[in-house]
């Protein structure tokens, strides 16, 4: 057992007296370390341990993960409020256009969306500081909300004269779904699986954009068939962000 134990080593003494100085082997660690092809045991703990645990499978992983992705945890951390701040930004926004195609087949499309009078921060960036603003969704059912996974998704945004028409698209989606094999073939809905992750963000533009879009999906409770394919998300928010004039 003394190998185990945390012995003081003492330093180097540069007195007359003559010391001996033992110096402790661990036997056990050495013979646990020795041979080892420790590549091998990397590559096959990642293969089998690391890769395969993550917040869709691990419940502890999920509940530390829906702590960061909570609907409203974007207010949190941006004190969402009501706010003093005026519509500074470079560009005034006119009208927002939502198109969702799957195959080249449009099966959502909202015209004249407009943002959240209600809803104006300013966020710091690496950049500079920008104005988020939301996008008002309030008018549009679930129904009309549900996005299917492998979707294309396009957003256009309309200014003020001069400035040009903005247009941002996601060519697949990719959200996560069901598994289709557990879906009875004469069912229109089914119960959505809690392992999926409650929310997904998806991003277009960029800062040197001067156009950000931050789109929000949420897991329904209850999913639906669209086509071929199982909706297991609906579009729960939009938030646009612009840098601030004169700054």
């Amino acid at each position: 057992m003394d190998e185990l134990a945390l012995m003081y080593v003492p330093g180097f003494s540069t007195g007359s007296s003559c010391s001996l100085l033992i110096e402790q082997v661990s036997v056990i660690r050495g013979e646990i370390i020795k041979g080892k092809n420790w590549k091998k045991c990397c590559e096959k703990q990642i293969s089998t341990i690391f890769s395969l645990v993550t917040d869709s499978n691990d419940a502890v992983l999920r509940k530390i993960s829906e702590v960061y992705t909570m609907e409203g945890v974007e207010n949190i951390l941006a004190s969402n409020h009501v706010s003093d701040l005026q519509p500074t930004s470079s560009q005034t926004i006119t009208g927002i256009q939502l198109v969702v195609k799957v195959e080249d087949e449009i099966i959502c499309k909202m015209d004249g969306l407009q943002t959240d009078p209600m809803f104006l921060e300013e966020t710091q960036t690496p950049d500079r500081p920008f104005q988020r603003r939301k996008v008002d969704l309030s008018k549009y059912s679930i129904k009309k909300l549900q996005i299917p996974p492998n979707s294309f998704f396009e957003v256009n945004i309309t200014f003020e004269a001069p400035a040009p028409l903005f247009t941002g698209a996601i060519d697949i989606l990719n959200l996560p779904t069901n598994d289709s094999t557990n879906l009875l073939k004469d069912s229109e809905t089914f119960e959505v699986s809690n392992s999926l992750p409650l929310i997904i963000w998806k991003q277009i533009g960029s800062l040197k954009e001067k156009l950000v879009l931050q789109i929000c999906f949420k897991r329904m409770n209850v999913g639906y068939k669209v086509g071929n394919q199982i909706t297991c998300y609906k579009l729960q928010s939009i938030f646009v962000s612009q840098p601030l004039l004169n700054v």
